[in-house]
């Protein structure tokens, strides 16, 4: 797919759009799940989907239970959770950055990827078909372009 002229945003959306992803109930234990997952790929631990039971059970341990000073709400207004969704945007494009990477790019990358994959929602992930035939038809990234 030729993306010139296209935003990250708008195909990221798509993604979405096209997998009816705006219509599904807020679930922030799945969307902490996802980030601590990627995060701990980011420091090298790929964490396969026999041991997501027990990633779910270190999450909740981290964002309900955790003994920090700063109390835990389970009623957040939308306004704040929004603006902390929008800060996690912010902070990982500019850590991008840092790597010496356009956002815009990877993230146009990212997006091809995303796109070109089949699968369904389960628990509120998207889980990617990984048979054959549908291995053979996914975009990989190439994040060669994507350098300032």
């Amino acid at each position: 797919m030729d993306t010139r002229g296209l935003s990250a945003v708008t195909e990221i959306k798509r993604f979405g759009l096209d997998r009816n992803i705006d219509g599904m109930v807020v679930d922030r234990m799945a969307y902490a799940k996802n980030i601590v997952e990627e995060l701990l790929e980011l420091f090298g631990h790929d964490i396969p989907k026999e041991s997501r039971v027990k990633l779910d059970k270190v999450v909740y341990m981290m964002f309900c239970t955790a003994p920090i000073d700063a109390p835990y709400e389970k009623s957040v207004p939308v306004h704040d959770q929004i603006d902390a969704l929008a800060d996690n945007a912010v902070f990982s494009m500019t850590e991008m950055l840092k790597y010496g990477y356009d956002p815009e790019k990877v993230l146009l990358e990212v997006a091809k990827e995303i796109n070109s994959r089949e699968g369904m929602i389960i628990n509120g992930k998207f889980e990617k078909y990984v048979d054959e035939i549908s291995v053979a038809k996914w975009h990989r990234a190439d994040f060669h372009n994507c350098k300032l």
